[in-house]
């Protein structure tokens, strides 16, 4: 078998298992969301800024793969072809679709924003509104609400889309150039996705909601996708210029690593204690013999969601009444 031969080999085996893991890492965070009926514990501005950086990530892979403008534009640039694979795409895309998911989940299942009560919704105590506004206090504490500066990262990364796309259009710029454009919002979005579960986690001081389960697969996943971007690179150009020159698939591995790093830490040594039953959402939602054991506090947290709902909207109670 000659080396060429050997490395496509390699390169693909490496690229469907990270796909695989990857792809995979996403259902344990659906599965708690979907047993729990909550969101908690769950970042709002990981779920959306999620959502953003899969697409972007999904029309970038997709832009390599099926123009032949940018595929002419990034030979004459780098002298080699791009190393952007099907593998890469097919991740990419199901990654934006999932996120999709969860980013409805984050909205069926969040508490809902309080609103300016009316004469019929007004509570009937003041113990009520007490306890009404402790529940906002408690969702903002959860990660439930979208922050400020999430929302202006938002903003900033749809506008320069919107932006390029015009310059695109106008010939200004070039097709390669707004796919590293679409490539760069990616890893802006990874660079500080994962902040604001850090620190909601040590907030909390506990990892409880968030999944581990999608650490770990993240973060083997993206161990072998830095191994198949440099085989791919020793393979098609003899150097490391093909592995320089995709910035999307080379910063994204990277960033997930080391980001993993810190969720694990966090879970595993920092917030042990509190944390013990993160993953049990996922196993246990698949073997029901696990299941049985948590049902109380199944049972506890579906009670407190109703409250929760009653206590923001007093009437709805009194219709069931």
């Amino acid at each position: 078998m000659s080396s060429e031969l050997a490395l496509s080999s390699l390169s693909r085996l490496l690229g469907w298992t990270y796909t695989v893991l990857w792809s995979l890492s996403f259902y344990p965070q659906v599965l708690i969301n979907h047993r729990s009926k909550s969101v908690r514990g769950l970042s709002s501005d990981y779920v959306l800024l999620n959502l953003v950086g899969h697409s972007c990530y999904a029309a970038y892979n997709l832009v390599f793969l099926l123009s032949p403008t940018v595929q002419r534009q990034y030979r004459h640039r780098w002298g080699t072809d791009n190393v952007v694979q099907w593998n890469d795409a097919v991740f990419a895309t199901h990654a934006a679709l999932v996120s999709a998911l969860t980013a409805w989940q984050w909205w069926r299942y969040r508490t809902p924003p309080s609103l300016p009560p009316t004469p019929r919704s007004r509570p009937s105590s003041r113990y009520e509104a007490i306890q009404a506004e402790e529940v906002q206090q408690e969702a903002r504490h959860d990660g439930e609400r979208i922050s400020t500066p999430a929302s202006l990262l938002l903003v900033a990364a749809l506008s320069t889309l919107i932006a390029t796309l015009g310059l695109l259009n106008l010939d200004t710029i070039s097709a390669l150039a707004f796919a590293d454009t679409l490539a760069y919002i990616k890893l802006t979005v990874t660079l500080v996705k994962y902040l604001p579960q850090v620190v909601l986690n040590y907030t909390r001081k506990s990892t409880r909601g968030f999944s581990i389960e999608n650490v770990l697969l993240d973060a083997a996943g993206g161990v072998l996708s830095l191994a198949q971007l440099l085989v791919d690179a020793q393979r098609l150009g003899g150097d490391w210029k093909g592995a320089v020159g995709d910035v999307g698939k080379l910063g994204l591995s990277f960033l997930s690593i080391g980001y993993d790093a810190i969720l694990i830490v966090q879970h595993y040594l920092v917030y042990p204690s509190a944390s013990t039953d993160t993953g049990r959402g996922t196993f246990s939602f698949l073997f029901s013999s696990s299941s049985s054991s948590h049902a109380g506090e199944d049972e506890e947290e579906s009670h407190r969601g109703t409250e929760r709902q009653r206590l923001l909207d007093p009437e709805s109670s009194r219709r069931d009444i």
